[in-house]
């Protein structure tokens, strides 16, 4: 009988704040893979996914980002070489030097999960050399990779011109299938009154993401509030106008088992991606995915990938993010009108049936399928 795979993953970050190496982890422990994971463990009470063992590669923080990032790399190298790994998995980019090293070092198999355009990243687009540093990298470590996963078709097929002999494959950011019977978990943590609706922005609060673009708007729509859950850089910005603003409000990231009970509670998902690059432009964010789980009516980007499920499930308004005025009336009209609000979402909980990581999961079965 031949025995399971075991798959390492390398992840420059946390694995209970990263929903998709979670997943991906989680799947592949419940159909007889072992798993392992090598991390930088952050501050947090949140527990760790069920089924893999952790190995913790410890950073200092406050450190500059490429001298944490050397450290990782050494000290993970030095655990995935003792891991007696037969798959690694590069997380990201960022992973895939050091999941390439110990794939040439014990002869294992090498997985790439290239999540978005690295040659084209919004948050590097006034970094060029940090920029060219990243795409330098990915043009030498990803045709070694055995296999390509990716999020959506536009992004594979842009790979695939690059990679045409590379096994690809697509395997998208959708959660767990989830039922929500309390939906009052966010309004009660933020004490916004039962008769105020709810305009939620939800994941890294980063440039490119159509913050800065609601917080214009928070002061136009004076009846509504904007909440703004998750942490980045533009977490000081947001908390600056949450001080102008009474009706902007800002809530630390949540743990991903909370994640949709919290969404739940608001009544419009802002999934609004600027043109930042093609990185950007052919997205396909979790967040789209989430909104839909939790049942609530989605303003999104009239981008590729966005548009096409928005469109497909009928599940919200597509906007140019450039046109301000066409979102300040999209939101207004969901804000005000209850039977088309009470449809998006009732289309919502039909889509939730269809896109849920239950489906999704044999996609990444099938890259694991050595």
């Amino acid at each position: 009988m031949k025995a399971p795979h075991h798959v390492c993953c390398i992840l420059f970050g946390d694995i209970r704040f990263d929903s998709r190496s979670s997943k991906f982890l989680q799947t592949l422990s419940s159909h007889g893979y072992n798993t392992t994971v090598i991390m930088i463990p952050e501050p947090s009470a949140a527990s760790y996914p069920t089924g893999l063992a952790i190995h913790p590669a410890q950073v200092t923080r406050t450190l500059p980002t490429k001298i944490r990032f050397l450290i990782f790399y050494w000290k993970a190298l030095f655990i995935a070489l003792r891991s007696r790994a037969t798959i690694f998995l590069a997380s990201d980019l960022y992973s895939l030097p050091t999941a390439w090293s110990a794939s040439v070092l014990t002869g294992a198999k090498l997985i790439y999960d290239s999540r978005e355009l690295y040659s084209s990243i919004a948050a590097l687009h006034k970094r060029p050399l940090t920029q060219r540093f990243w795409t330098w990298c990915e043009r030498i470590f990803s045709p070694r990779a055995d296999s390509i996963i990716t999020v959506n078709n536009s992004l594979a097929q842009f790979l695939r011109e690059n990679h045409p002999k590379q096994r690809m494959y697509v395997v998208r950011n959708i959660p767990h299938k989830q039922t929500v019977s309390d939906r009052s978990l966010l309004r009660r943590r933020l004490n916004i009154p039962p008769g105020e609706k709810i305009v939620l922005y939800q994941g890294g609060l980063q440039e490119g993401r159509g913050i800065g673009i609601l917080l214009s708007i928070a002061p136009i729509l004076p009846d509504a509030a904007f909440v703004f859950l998750g942490s980045g850089v533009l977490r000081h910005s947001i908390k600056e106008a949450s001080r102008k603003s009474p009706n902007v409000h800002l809530l630390d990231a949540v743990p991903m088992s909370e994640l949709i009970t919290y969404t739940a509670g608001a009544n419009i998902g802002w999934c609004i991606i600027e043109n930042h690059g093609l990185s950007y432009y052919y997205s396909l964010p979790n967040k789209l995915f989430e909104y839909i789980m939790a049942g609530i009516p989605i303003v999104g980007s009239t981008f590729p990938e966005i548009k096409k499920i928005i469109d497909l499930y009928n599940v919200g308004i597509t906007v140019d993010p450039l046109d301000t005025n066409g979102l300040i009336d999209s939101l207004r009209m969901l804000l005000t009108d209850d039977g088309l609000s009470a449809r998006y979402a009732e289309n919502c909980r039909i889509a939730a049936e269809v896109l849920t990581w239950q489906n999704e999961s044999g996609f990444l079965l099938e890259a694991f399928s050595f």
